[in-house]
């Protein structure tokens, strides 16, 4: 489950600390009202990209396990 959810989760975090820094070097600019803007801009183009990723990574997992069946199939008889 971290191997999912760790770079979607890492990015967010990431977001939280940039608006905590942002909110204590400019108090004037309303960083609380803008993180969950940015947040809801940046977390479906993150995961539009990262499920490419992960079903790249699934057919790759599927085929060498594909070729693990095909070779216990050979040994059985």
């Amino acid at each position: 489950a971290l191997l999912v959810s760790g770079p979607v989760v890492f990015f967010l975090i990431l977001i939280d600390i940039s608006m905590m820094l942002l909110r204590r070097f400019a108090p004037q600019f309303k960083a609380s009202q803008l993180s969950p803007a940015i947040k809801n801009i940046v977390f479906p183009v993150l995961m539009v990209t990262y499920a490419a990723y992960l079903v790249e990574s699934m057919k790759l997992e599927v085929t060498r396990a594909n070729g693990v069946l095909e070779w216990f199939d050979k040994l059985l008889p």
